[in-house]
């Protein structure tokens, strides 16, 4: 039995009020075995005498983070500088590539990762399945959702990946009125200037129920709200077609779902939908001169993502990064929650560090050891006591202030030192290192 004792640091556990904050997890078999006081050598279990020990050195211990939508390739790519627009990349350069990018990912401190890609090569899903599949569980898990319109069991995981609509950038998000920047053609009506939408609500219909049918969750994105009443009625539909049941089983997402309104919203509580959601995207596009206040005028932006009234209907929540085209930075993801615009619609400091680590809000004995050791900050006071739910139980949790970075050399992220999967430390450094 492999038996690991880390110990003097602040473990995210729950907790009674009255409780000391725990400073040791010890780790057996790749599952948590105890959470407690490490500091009285008499209160350790038994197995700890023969466990390996890691000082935290005062370090926090989190479950690790987990991003709903990144793409590995591109990351990868990147990273590594390879273009791929001239000619295709050959295997040696992909393997390089999707090992950094899942380097990366580690040393970020996500532990799980959603892979998102449109039409990839025989060779990069044959590689990234391989990575992924290792037995020595270095790098974080990756399940791969693929951009078919037919859900097929043969790509990889067979997790479908499908758009519904387009961006508000460009004008493409469908829309139920016109945008506000688009003023209305003088000479006909055959410009709606409201977006338009890719499927039909046939189409997004057949394709759940293919998915349901496989078994397998599928993906819509769907972010104005003409193409979220579309989303709607094909979940209907689909219903008709496969069973209530069937369709709530699957697990099936709806990403960004940014004018999402309360007739949507109802549907997609009712079939166990989860969304995904991108704060920091979102916070970049807000503000007087932003993105959504040029496209959408004050009231429909003030009405966009709405994350807290989510969080009330009780719907599952998720949080990405959307990498390479926005940073691998999980901390400001949570925190871009905290800071929306409606101060309704901010989430709570545990509600948002659930929303992307997977719903694991806290470490606790029987669980497999998935969690990420960060080193203590100076801009970070911890253990700070949040409440949940009716407040039987707290929950350990910092609260690193990540926008604290100026002229006084104050630190600021909280430092990723290590992440653990079912208890066996990932790779945090590229090979060649």
């Amino acid at each position: 039995m492999t038996v690991t004792l880390l110990h003097g640091g602040v473990i995210t556990t729950a907790i009674a009020p009255e409780q000391k904050a725990p400073d040791a997890v010890l780790v057996a078999d790749g599952k948590i075995a105890w959470i407690g006081d490490s500091t009285n050598e008499n209160d350790l279990p038994e197995n700890a005498a023969e466990a390996e020990r890691i000082d935290l050195a005062g370090g926090l211990v989190t479950p690790t983070f987990h991003d709903a939508k990144l793409d590995l390739c591109a990351l990868g790519y990147h990273l590594t500088s390879v273009d791929t627009d001239s000619e295709p990349a050959a295997p040696q350069q992909i393997s390089h590539a999707l090992q950094t990018a899942l380097v990366a990912c580690a040393r970020a401190g996500y532990g799980f990762l959603n892979h998102h890609q449109v039409a990839p090569s025989a060779a990069e899903m044959q590689t990234l399945t391989e990575l992924a599949a290792r037995d020595g569980g270095e790098f974080p898990r990756v399940d791969i959702y693929i951009g078919d319109r037919t859900p097929n069991a043969e790509h990889g995981h067979g997790f479908a990946s499908l758009a519904v609509d387009g961006n508000f950038s460009s004008h493409d998000a469908a829309l139920v009125e016109r945008y506000s920047d688009l003023p209305p053609p003088q000479w006909s009506e055959d410009d709606p200037g409201s977006g338009e939408t890719l499927l039909t609500v046939d189409e997004i219909a057949a394709h759940l129920v293919a998915a349901t049918k496989l078994g397998v969750p599928a993906t819509l994105a769907a972010r104005g709200d003409r193409a979220l009443d579309d989303v709607r009625a094909a979940f209907e539909a689909a219903a008709q077609q496969v069973g209530a049941e069937a369709l709530r089983g699957a697990g099936h997402q709806v990403e960004c779902a940014d004018l999402i309104d309360a007739t949507t919203l109802t549907t997609l509580v009712l079939f166990d939908v989860t969304i995904i959601a991108y704060p920091q995207v979102a916070l970049e596009n807000y503000g007087a001169g932003g993105l959504y206040m040029q496209r959408l005028g004050p009231v429909r932006a003030q009405a966009l993502h709405p994350w807290a009234d989510l969080i009330t209907t009780g719907i599952e929540l998720r949080f990405a990064s959307d990498a390479p085209h926005h940073a691998l930075d999980p901390w400001g993801t949570v925190f871009a929650a905290l800071s929306h615009p409606d101060r309704g619609q901010r989430m709570t400091m545990i509600d948002a560090f659930g929303a992307h680590t997977g719903g694991n809000i806290a470490l606790l004995p029987g669980q497999a050891a998935n969690f990420a050791v960060w080193a203590p900050g100076r801009t970070a006071k911890y253990p700070l006591r949040t409440r949940r739910g009716y407040g039987q139980l707290e929950t350990v949790i910092t609260l690193p202030a990540l926008d604290m970075l100026g002229p006084d050399g104050l630190e600021g992220p909280l430092h990723c030192v290590q992440v653990f999967r079912q208890g066996r430390p990932l790779r945090m450094r590229h090979a060649e290192e």
